[in-house]
């Protein structure tokens, strides 16, 4: 029979590893928003906030084909639409918050609503919209994942992953705050995304990437884009 003074020994016990438990994770929540900061002040700081709607223009090759696209992004409620001609090929696609949708090259319109294709959907715009610099924006676990090294520099990774979506990988800078890379930790065919030629953009006056090389792992080898 377990005594009054071993039953309280033993919640003694299991008070103090809590609470050992909590004061751990304290220091890791505190390194992840001191990051999520930096990188905002790094790319524009309150001029974020400002942002409303994000409309871009670009270039894109995959396999020697050269294309443009543009695209178009709700920040605040993390939707958006895109669309591409590359060659002889066009498509779109989108996000409206509930389902996925893309055209093909006959404009026929498909509605996506398998758990795979809202997860990437999530995912994709997620990131374009830079989600991850406003927490209360769209729930998603974000967590320090320590330091990693691109072309000889260290990186503060951070580990996300949005609400009915896969986790992934943001690697920032330590002395810059910018991001450098973007990885898929799941999936068929995880993709890698870097980012280069940081500049200032002209119309929303932020630090941002304009050059993003895509890499897609396909089993045995490596596809770039």
């Amino acid at each position: 029979m377990t005594t009054p003074t071993i039953r309280l020994f033993c919640a003694l016990v299991l008070l103090n590893l809590c609470s050992l438990l909590a004061l751990a994770e304290e220091p890791a929540i505190d390194q992840t928003n001191k990051i999520i900061q930096a990188a905002k002040a790094a790319t524009g700081g309150t001029k974020w906030d400002a942002i409303k709607n994000w409309h871009e223009t670009g270039t894109l090759s995959v396999g020697g084909i050269d294309g443009t696209y543009e695209t178009w992004l709700d920040l605040p409620d993390i939707h958006g639409a895109q669309i591409y001609i590359l060659g002889p090929t066009k498509g779109s696609q989108g996000w409206n918050g509930k389902v996925s949708w893309s055209t093909d090259a006959s404009d026929q319109l498909r509605i996506e609503t398998s758990r795979e294709s809202i997860a990437s959907a999530v995912k994709g715009f997620y990131q374009a919209t830079h989600a991850f610099l406003f927490p209360e924006r769209y729930p998603a676990e974000i967590q320090y994942s320590g330091v990693k090294e691109n072309d000889g520099k260290p990186c503060d990774v951070l580990t996300v992953k949005p609400k009915d979506s896969d986790s992934f990988e943001i690697w920032l800078e330590q002395s810059s705050h910018l991001i450098v890379r973007m990885v898929d930790l799941t999936g068929e065919q995880r993709q890698t995304s870097y980012f280069s030629d940081m500049g200032r953009t002209v119309c929303y006056d932020l630090i941002a990437p304009y050059s993003i090389e895509l890499s897609r792992e396909i089993a045995p080898g490596f596809m770039r884009l």
